[in-house]
């Protein structure tokens, strides 16, 4: 054993052996066995630990002052935040269980919504370049190479994310990396394709879109055993078979499939209006409208096939269109992957040629056998990939070619560059590979943009003010006891205030505003321009009154914002 090998510790060790106790023994054993352990890890990985650490620093440099450009949005994130801090409460299956309870874990340590807001976008923002370069390095692709593509990914905005998406997508890919790292010497096809079955199941509870991953992967499963292995199992094999099935059934019983709940119909509708407002040349805003436009269309329908009788012209036009859009926007996206904007302005044609004349030199210059090899030895990762991937590929053309669909892909396209880059080489040295990388490093933390130097948007424009951050802080300055019933339109700004606030959506405004106002007993009103944009607010005269006379109505007017488009109604009774 390693611990023995040391005659100084062998002596120490059998000499005083029997005066001690069975605990000290134990304790004794457990802490020089570990102790030889991590000696050997550090001696054979010391260099892609060191490459870890530089892209988390690196990345900590560059997302450390996220929260004074990024703004408090309250868009799905800060949901999936609020419906994790209930999880003890209520569980929604279909709306991403695992990374709501991500969100209860940084609760428990930072308590403040506005904190854990942050904090969740920054640890993923730093930790997913980190596993990339973990998991480039697990597919042999060179130190320094590896930490390039981690580094350009760090930097680009699909990793940024400051559009409004959520980072959910982030969070799912970080565990399918992590899986794969994990699993990579795993030369069993069958318990690699089980421990995939049972780790997909678990992944559909951050992205439900992976249950169908998971039925694939069931199949795929059933016809390798049957037809490739002709039922010929070793015990153990069935025993993991059996494990597998039992755990699975086990899960699904205790929290259902994560593809109940009707999501289906509204996310069609609402990206089937992202696409009407495209194609009809109309301003972003107009897709406050996607209730009205979706019924007008498609009427009531709730699912991809009553989608499709509703009106089968409409319905394949949304999706040949997205097939189009699907290449040329996310070339687009790729181009700022592997040429970030903020480092590089590369124009795409020269982008796409770059990286082509690097493929087909690695290929001319060393061969195709290196990347046969490489794809014949892995086939069975491909495959996985392949089914984590082909639910994504699918809502892109079926829903819409969405920026963190791309995101669930960029695992596979990831490992498919490690094979057609197979040979890159770097020095062997391992002395020299890690002066080089620290030398990277350093340049990498010199010229990573950091925070301020990315456009940040909502939903509908770029912003350089936090207005809803401003919003927040001003009602909490007021220090209001009474609840508060606020009507506003940006997706339901309380999640970060949370007591004594309740939220009535400005979208779904169908009566006039008076009654409206009496019916909800409103006494607060966050007035944004996504809300004056609003057909059901600009068009109701009663609207139109209110904001001319609101004192009249026992409201007072704050503001907060420097461009004036933000402010407050406050009931002025409101204590």
């Amino acid at each position: 054993m390693y611990f023995l090998s040391n005659q100084y510790v062998r002596q120490s060790v059998l000499s005083n052996y029997n005066r001690l106790n069975n605990i000290h023994r134990f304790w004794i054993f457990v802490t020089i066995y570990f102790t030889g352990i991590m000696k050997e890890i550090l001696k054979k990985y010391a260099n892609d630990l060191l490459g870890y650490l530089l892209i988390c620093i690196t990345g900590i440099i560059q997302v450390h002052k996220i929260p004074f450009h990024l703004d408090l949005l309250p868009t799905d994130d800060a949901h999936y935040m609020s419906m994790g801090f209930s999880i003890g409460k209520k569980l929604i299956v279909n709306y991403g269980p695992l990374y709501c309870l991500w969100f209860k874990f940084l609760q428990k340590i930072f308590v403040q919504p506005i904190t854990v807001y942050y904090v969740s976008f920054m640890a993923i923002t730093v930790a997913t370049p980190a596993l990339l370069f973990g998991f480039l390095r697990r597919f042999n692709m060179g130190l320094l190479p590896a930490f390039i593509f981690a580094f350009l990914f760090q930097t680009s905005e699909l990793n940024m994310f400051l559009n409004s998406w959520p980072k959910i997508s982030h969070f799912a890919i970080i565990g399918v990396m992590t899986f794969i790292i994990a699993t990579r010497n795993i030369k069993s096809p069958i318990y690699f394709y089980l421990l995939s079955t049972g780790f997909i199941l678990v992944m559909s509870y951050v992205r439900p879109e992976y249950f169908l991953s998971f039925v694939f992967m069931v199949l795929w499963c059933v016809g390798y055993i049957c037809f490739k292995n002709k039922l010929h199992l070793s015990k153990h094999q069935w025993f993991a078979v059996l494990a597998v099935c039992c755990l699975s059934a086990l899960l699904l019983f205790a929290l259902g499939s994560s593809m109940s709940g009707g999501r289906t119909g509204i996310a069609i509708s609402q990206h089937y209006m992202w696409n009407y407002v495209e194609w009809h040349h109309l301003p972003k805003t107009a897709w406050l409208n996607w209730y009205e436009v979706s019924q007008k269309h498609f009427g009531q329908a709730d699912s991809f096939s009553q989608f499709m009788q509703a009106n089968p012209k409409e319905f394949f036009h949304m999706i040949s269109y997205n097939f189009v859009q699907f290449f040329v926007k996310n070339t687009q996206r790729l181009n700022d992957v592997f040429f970030p904007k903020t480092l590089f302005r590369m124009a795409l044609p020269i982008g796409c040629l770059i990286i082509g004349l690097l493929i087909i030199l690695n290929i001319v210059f060393f061969g195709v056998a290196a990347v046969k090899k490489y794809f014949s030895q892995n086939i069975h990762i491909l495959l996985v990939l392949l089914l984590f991937s082909l639910p994504a590929l699918m809502s892109s053309v079926l829903i819409y070619p969405r920026e963190h669909y791309l995101v669930l892909l960029l695992p596979l396209l990831y490992f498919i560059i490690s094979g057609l880059l197979i040979n890159l080489v770097s020095v062997k040295n391992t002395l020299k590979q890690g002066v080089a990388l620290c030398v990277l490093g350093i340049l990498s933390m010199v010229f990573v943009p950091r925070a301020g130097a990315y456009t940040y948007y909502n939903i509908w424009e770029a912003y350089e003010e936090q207005y809803c951050a401003k919003a927040i802080n001003k009602i909490k300055s007021l220090s209001i006891k009474e609840h508060i019933n606020l009507l506003e339109s940006e997706g339901g700004i309380y999640v970060f205030i949370r007591k004594n606030i309740s939220y009535v959506h400005g979208f779904y405004k169908q009566e006039p505003f008076y009654a409206l106002l009496q019916k909800k007993k409103i006494n607060m009103i966050y007035v944004s321009p996504i809300l004056l944009a609003d057909k059901h607010f600009y068009q109701d005269k009663e609207w139109q009154d209110f904001q001319q006379h609101y004192e009249k109505y026992g409201f007072k007017k704050i503001g907060f914002s420097t461009d004036k488009r933000h402010y407050l109604y406050v009931k002025a009774s409101l204590n």
